[in-house]
This record gives structure tokens, sequence and C-alpha cells, in this order.
């Protein structure tokens, strides 16, 4: 599971296009991949990888490690009896893994209601990843890796509403209507 806080996101768009005055065009999920450095992990294998919105991200994330997971925050048996598909949890796609153990991958997500709603909101999404076939197994750097630039990352590409761009297209044509009228008859 992955959490992203979308509040920079929706105050970004708001001081570049207005408040309000955007629509979301693509949210992509990157991930990398790393080799299994720890033997409770399988080897790397391709296969599909399937993500999901969670509509319950009232969920922790533990402070432990893989060989040594905490009490606190969520858990493998929490997950399966809380918060999966705990109010309509929302498909944002499957994808191909090629199996690698090192680089970049980028998952182009579906624009679901719910993804959508929390971009919009300023809010957090929480992403459930999962094995879509019984081949994949696939490991990726952490929100807390070292090298900040290879943890998961979110990103939000958006667009000014269409109304916006027509009445600024509008304003622009009136100015070069009005300069060219005003070159016509100075004399």
């Amino acid at each position: 599971m992955l959490a992203f806080d979308l509040s920079g996101a929706r105050a970004s768009f708001d001081a570049q296009y207005g408040a309000g005055q955007w629509n979301v065009q693509s949210v992509t999920l990157q991930l990398f991949a790393t080799a299994p450095n720890n033997a409770i992990f399988n080897a790397s294998s391709a296969g599909q990888l399937g993500v999901s919105l969670m509509q319950n991200g009232a969920w922790t994330e533990g402070s432990g490690t893989p060989a040594t997971p905490s009490a606190a925050g969520i858990s493998y048996s929490s997950l399966q009896t809380v918060f999966i598909n705990s109010g309509g949890d929302q498909n944002l796609g499957s994808f191909a893994y090629n199996g690698a153990t090192s680089g970049a991958n980028a998952y182009a997500l579906t624009l679901s209601s719910g993804l959508l709603a929390d971009v919009l909101a300023g809010g957090s999404a929480s992403l459930r990843l999962f094995a879509v076939d019984s081949l994949i197994s696939y490991v990726a750097d952490s929100r807390s890796f070292g090298t900040v630039a290879d943890r998961p990352l979110l990103s939000v590409v958006a667009v000014p509403e269409p109304g916006c761009v027509a009445l600024a297209l509008a304003g622009l044509i009136g100015l070069a209507g009005r300069r060219a009228f005003k070159r016509t008859f100075r004399g």
C-alpha cells in the first residue's frame, strides 16, 4: 500500500490556473524496482501488477521492517479484513512488469471518480498494489528509501478548464484586434 498527499498538487494548480479552474489530465505512478535483498522476498519475476484506489484511507503505516514487522500500523490481516473493498475500492489498472531488478517503471493510472475527487480536493490517495496473476514477484523501493529520487512517485498533470482557455484566447484576440484597429486609423 502507498499513500500520497495531494494537497501540494492542488495548491500548485490553483496558483497556476486559478482556484478550481483546472482539470486533471493524467495521473502516473512511478515505482523503482530493486533486487530482493531479504530471504523473505521471492526472486523478481515478470507478470501483471494491479493498482486500486482504496476508499478507506484511514490506515497507518507500520514502523517495522519486513523481517521484523511492528505491532503498530496496518498488517496483512487488517488489510484483508478491514481495508480491502471496504466501501468501493476502484480499479486503476493492470500493468505488465518485466521482472527487472532495477530501474523506473511508470504506470498511467485510470482516472476513476475517486482518484479525481482526491486530487481535486487536495486530499490523500491510498493505493493498493496487488498481483493480478500468479507469476509476478515485484520488489520496489519504499517512501523511506535513502535515495529520494528512487522513492515511489505519483505525478499529476492538470490543464486549465476549456472555458478559461477560451476566455483567455478571446481576450488576446480582442487585444490583437484593438491594436490592428489603432494602427489602421492612426494616420
